[in-house]
């Protein structure tokens, strides 16, 4: 259901309780939320109607379970001073049938160059968040050519998914408009994931408020990767990056802590010292190492974030 008329900076929401009942009207959007005790646990029913549209989902939770209401979302989003600006730049925002959100954009970047990724291919269980070398990883050069914003909110009032946001770049891939995440940074477009627990309600709505800021940062965004692309990364550059991350290493092997951290600061300074030379520029670089330091839920430990962070401080500072 398209509802962005629906849902214009203008138009007020309103939130009422009746009861057990949450009821929320924006526009032409009325959602009915309600949770009734049946024995131990609690029958939850929701239904919206937009239009000529009407869903309606209902489901057993328990008491810890959270319903998000999709109307509820954009009375969080329209507490956001950002909130205007990113209504103006979609063209559309889609309701989907279990509460999903996804906002769509017209602006297409063009970046017609490549940019080196990896991604792991070793499987969770058969490694520990701090024990990798190179052969976990699937290593291979990504043509960006054309991106688009993408702002995604998972959701559902069955207990089939968590709530989840996306937001970042997509790649387009053919004529028909198909997307798949443009690994930039790291972590691809994903933002965050939390299951319905109340205890999370508070998560998700700062969640949600910081997502509106991210997506209003792409075009900086973009900025900034076509400016990284052109610091090209020669032969001498990238033997000079080794020989100093070699002697902080060496620095860090004396260190008192050392010891405690040992696999995650020798595989992080391994893994980079051997791609380092498969990078043509600071974009593929940055992209390598945020790969360590991205993802939801983390794809290593913290001790590999600060490694990895205090790496790419260092590279940064050469230049």
């Amino acid at each position: 259901m398209e509802i962005r008329d629906f849902v214009a900076p203008h138009i007020i929401m309103e939130h009422t309780q009746v009861g057990d009942k949450q009821i929320y009207t924006l526009g032409g959007l009325r959602e009915i939320v309600d949770v009734q005790p049946v024995g131990k646990d609690y029958q939850l029913s929701r239904n919206i109607t937009g239009g000529r549209t009407h869903y309606e989902t209902s489901t057993t939770v328990s008491n810890r379970y959270l319903p998000v209401s999709s109307l509820s979302i954009f009375e969080t989003l329209q507490s956001s001073p950002q909130w205007t600006t990113l209504w103006e730049q979609c063209d559309s925002i889609d309701l989907e049938p279990q509460g999903g959100i996804k906002f769509k954009f017209g602006t297409i970047y063009d970046m017609p160059f490549k940019v080196l990724d990896i991604t792991l291919v070793t499987p969770k269980n058969q490694r520990q968040k701090s024990n990798f070398a190179l052969s976990d990883f699937h290593i291979q050069t990504s043509d960006l050519s054309k991106v688009q914003n993408v702002f995604l909110m998972t959701n559902s009032f069955t207990k089939t998914k968590a709530f989840s946001l996306q937001v970042g770049l997509m790649r387009l891939i053919c004529t028909n408009g198909l997307m798949i995440p443009a690994n930039i940074g790291g972590d691809s477009s994903n933002s965050g994931k939390h299951r319905h627990y109340r205890s999370n309600e508070e998560h998700i709505n700062d969640l949600i408020k910081d997502s509106v800021r991210r997506i209003l940062e792409m075009d900086e965004k973009v900025k900034g990767i076509k400016e990284l692309h052109q610091m090209q990364l020669d032969t001498t550059v990238k033997d000079d990056l080794i020989s100093q991350l070699q002697e902080k290493l060496r620095l860090k092997r004396e260190t008192k802590s050392y010891k405690q951290y040992q696999h995650p600061i020798e595989n992080t300074y391994a893994l980079t010292q051997k791609l380092l030379p498969q990078c043509e520029n600071l974009l593929d670089f940055q992209n390598v190492i945020s790969y360590l330091t991205g993802g939801q839920p983390p794809r290593f430990s913290q001790a590999v974030h600060v490694v990895a962070n205090e790496i790419n401080q260092s590279v940064l500072n050469y230049f």
